[in-house]
């Protein structure tokens, strides 16, 4: 696992918050027939339809244990074409695999179809029918793939390591997953991404995405990600992954999530293009990606609420820049976002703090009325008060006390006198008990 991944789902209709998980992070989806991309020709046989006696060319058998039974399959694959199956009559982890070589540091997805009869599980966990990367923490996950199904197309997104050299496996069961049943496995490609760069940051796109920018606007928007970055580190003062730069990747995630942020951020198939559309067409500068490479500058010692921080770091960077969002069906223009914390969120202030309840949006106002008083500059000695002394408050509470008091100290202004009756108590209280 990599970096502490969070969820963003503030003002995308998202509710759930995600606090860690892979970075490569699949989903089954899709049926057959639907759209394909097309997909680099880097695996052999990947349709299984060579190969010699019984066993299909380039592709391996292995198994935890002895007794699975792999069969090259003639007419049971996808619209009578030949496929692989794995039979398991006892539990068991076993596989298909086939070792590719791949651009070092290139974004991939490995993409398959898997049908399932009669999959289950010895009760530890419940991956079933897979595809994944051999000796990763890595596959399409457990999600519908125990049980009988039909076929359905699986992903797993990666970026390749810098040997180059990935096991990829076609696989009934996972570690620590033991399984009995059976389950086919048809048509496996891997799609290269395409990567634009920018100074900190870059974009792993597929070709068909990227078509949705016009001109320029793809270096435009680039830019305005480039210059975010920047802003970001001005105000925290230190930069994540030692300052490597942040990676954004078109992913096939948990179905309902926009993005999830880490290194790289996967961006959810499902909202790519509408996203570029509005980024194309109005210099919309995302939201979204805004709020996930703001994750990324989160630090734990004074990270009480991850959505609320990402959002009120997002806040100063579109202050300062005039960067342009797109949020509540309407678009904000650098300092008018205060207006959307305010008033127009669904948890908004008005909706929230000030009738005594918890939001995060409605903190987020809070502090906008603090640095409306009181200038950015106390916030930026305040995050690095906190890199410098190395301190980190056990509680939430204890965090968000402390960055009031230092925010106190370096502005010579009572910062709690901007909260009105009852306010602190309320965003206290929560912190407390959350």
């Amino acid at each position: 696992m990599k970096k502490r991944l969070k969820v963003f789902c503030t003002g995308l209709s998202l509710i759930l918050a995600l606090q860690a998980l892979p970075v490569n992070i699949p989903v089954l989806k899709d049926v057959v027939g639907a759209n394909q991309v097309s997909a680099v020709t880097t695996i052999a046989n990947g349709s299984f339809e060579s190969g010699s006696s019984t066993t299909p060319s380039n592709w391996t058998a292995d198994e935890w244990t002895s007794g699975s039974n792999f069969t090259w399959e003639q007419s049971a694959g996808i619209n009578g074409s030949k496929c692989i199956s794995i039979t398991s009559n006892s539990y068991n982890d076993a596989r298909w695999v086939q070792t590719v070589q791949l651009t070092p540091g290139k974004a991939y997805s490995l993409s398959a179809y898997v049908k399932g009869e009669n999959i289950i599980s010895d009760g530890a966990s419940n991956t079933g029918a897979n595809i994944c990367l051999m000796g990763e923490w890595t596959s399409s996950g457990s999600t519908d793939s125990t049980g009988t199904f039909g076929w359905k197309k699986v992903y797993v997104d990666f970026v390749a390591p810098q040997s180059g050299s990935v096991q990829i496996g076609c696989r009934l069961g996972f570690y620590g997953s033991l399984m009995k049943g059976k389950a086919y496995f048809d048509n496996i490609e891997i799609t290269e991404l395409e990567r634009r760069s920018g100074t900190n940051l870059y974009l792993d796109l597929e070709s068909n995405q990227w078509s949705n920018f016009t001109g320029t606007n793809d270096t435009r928007w680039i830019g305005h990600l480039d210059n975010a970055y920047n802003k970001y580190y001005e105000l925290v003062g230190t930069k994540p992954f030692n300052g490597a730069n942040i990676g954004i990747m078109s992913s096939h995630i948990y179905l309902g999530y926009w993005a999830i942020a880490g290194n790289p951020i996967n961006w959810n198939q499902p909202y790519v293009a509408e996203e570029i559309g509005r980024i194309n067409l109005n210099d919309d500068w995302s939201f979204g990606i805004l709020h996930e490479i703001g994750h990324d500058f989160d630090q734990e010692s004074w990270n009480w609420d991850a959505e609320f921080w990402a959002n009120t770091k997002m806040y100063y960077i579109l202050e300062q820049l005039g960067g342009k969002v797109w949020q509540n069906n309407m678009y904000y223009v650098g300092s008018q976002l205060e207006n959307y914390y305010r008033t127009d969120a669904s948890g908004s202030y008005n909706n929230s703090i000030a009738r005594g309840t918890y939001s995060g949006d409605g903190v987020t106002y809070c502090f906008i009325r603090i640095k409306n008083t009181i200038g950015w500059e106390p916030f930026k000695q305040t995050f690095r008060y906190f890199t410098s002394s190395g301190v980190n408050p056990s509680t939430k509470v204890a965090k968000f006390d402390l960055f009031l008091d230092k925010l106190s100290e370096y502005s010579g202004y009572n910062v709690r006198s901007t909260f009105l009756t009852g306010e602190l108590d309320t965003i206290r209280n929560y912190l407390t008990s959350n």
